[in-house]
């Protein structure tokens, strides 16, 4: 039996169980009311689910900050959902901002320390990844919790104050254990916080990705990298390591991290690294077989760039490699038309500097990325093709 149907039915066996777990805990506490539907009772549902889930996301949040914050680091952003705390100049500035990645939840964003040795990469990405397995856990005790008050709860009496907080309380228990559960969740460039402890502990190789990229997210970006030369020399050895392997082998976000520092002069691209990008637009079909993803593609446009900008193909190659690829190429995604547009105008083609800088790039990590300075200079540098 494959590995993928068992996984579909242990999905599907915990749906089931928590299915008839919430139709007992509404039973138990007597919310006759939902099968009413008055105008009050729906009004009721409704406000109550959307308090708990508001509630669940914010506390599993506040968990993720409250154990940097003990642990000495401070935060650096922080949202739920599209309310997001954005800490800029020593001061935090509370900011409405409607984005793909919170749109579904929160996010904590730490202000790192400078890496300036292993020994302080150890001990920041233990707190990093311990972080990662208590916010889920906190969540699941908040469930259970909420399970115990239910059972505290005098439902016998039906005034609306006591069904609001039963109906409030059967919310909580099930939007925090859809907290936990999806903290369990693991695919192409998503990793819940389970799946993600796992893999920042046990893979070095994520781990120096990821926080060498967090530190490009401080409120002073510069000093930090500028003070972190050990972990930036890690990236760089890793990335020429994996520069040597095949190319279906080669690590695509950890190259395209390294292309990227390029473009704002935190590093320079050697000999192996060049050679590699040039390796890959050498086959349309092998670039093509490795699966398909905004990532994917958008490197293939970082690659042309950069080999522009180190002279390593002349404009008339890069636009062939541009027209066979590109047909190909963000299928569907927003950011299709974003990387025409940018392409045409790095090739020389078109000045569509106005137009790109109104219609900044639309994929899902820049819509939230670019409020922070480091990354939105990375797009500006294109644009200005400096």
């Amino acid at each position: 039996m494959k590995k993928g149907f068992l996984k579909y039915i242990f999905v599907l066996a915990i749906c089931i169980a928590v299915g008839f777990g919430m139709g007992e805990l509404i039973s138990f506490a007597k919310l006759d009311f939902i099968n009413k539907f008055s105008p009050m009772s729906i009004i009721c549902i409704i406000a109550a689910f959307i308090i708990a889930l508001i509630a669940s996301v914010a506390l599993h949040e506040i968990s993720h900050a409250i154990y940097f914050i003990i642990n000495g680091i401070q935060i650096r952003f922080f949202a739920v959902f599209f309310l997001c705390f954005n800490y800029v100049s020593g001061r935090w500035k509370l900011i409405l901002y409607p984005n793909k990645i919170t749109s579904l939840g929160g996010l904590v964003i730490p202000n790192l320390p400078p890496i300036d040795n292993k020994e302080t990469f150890e001990k920041v990405r233990k707190i990093y990844y311990k972080d990662l397995f208590i916010a889920p856990v906190v969540s699941g005790v908040l469930a259970l919790i909420s399970i115990v008050c239910l059972l505290l709860i005098n439902s016998d009496s039906y005034d609306t104050g006591i069904s609001f907080l039963s109906a409030f309380m059967v919310a909580f228990v099930f939007t925090n254990l859809t907290v936990f559960f999806s903290s369990f969740i693991k695919a192409e460039n998503i990793y819940g916080d389970f799946s993600a402890f796992h893999v920042y502990k046990n893979n070095d190789e994520i781990a120096k990705l990821q926080i060498c990229q967090y530190l490009f997210f401080n409120d002073t970006w510069e000093k930090a990298v500028a003070d972190s030369q050990w972990i930036i020399d890690e990236i760089m050895e890793m990335a020429r390591n994996q520069a040597a392997n095949e190319i279906k082998k080669i690590d695509l976000p950890l190259l395209d991290w390294v292309i990227q520092m390029d473009f704002i002069n935190v590093v320079s691209l050697d000999e192996s690294l060049l050679n590699c990008m040039r390796r890959i637009l050498e086959s349309k079909d092998t670039f093509l077989s490795i699966p398909p993803s905004e990532s994917r593609d958008i490197l293939f446009y970082h690659i042309i760039f950069s080999l522009m900008k180190y002279d390593c193909i002349d404009i008339s190659e890069a636009k062939r490699k541009v027209d066979d690829f590109s047909e190909n190429l963000l299928k569907n995604h927003p950011s299709k038309e974003y990387y025409v547009q940018l392409s045409n105008h790095i090739l020389g083609e078109s000045d569509n500097t106005a137009w790109l800088k109104k219609h900044a790039n639309p994929n899902a990590s820049y819509s939230l990325l670019k409020i922070f300075p480091a990354i939105e200079q990375i797009e500006k540098q294109l644009i200005e093709k400096t």
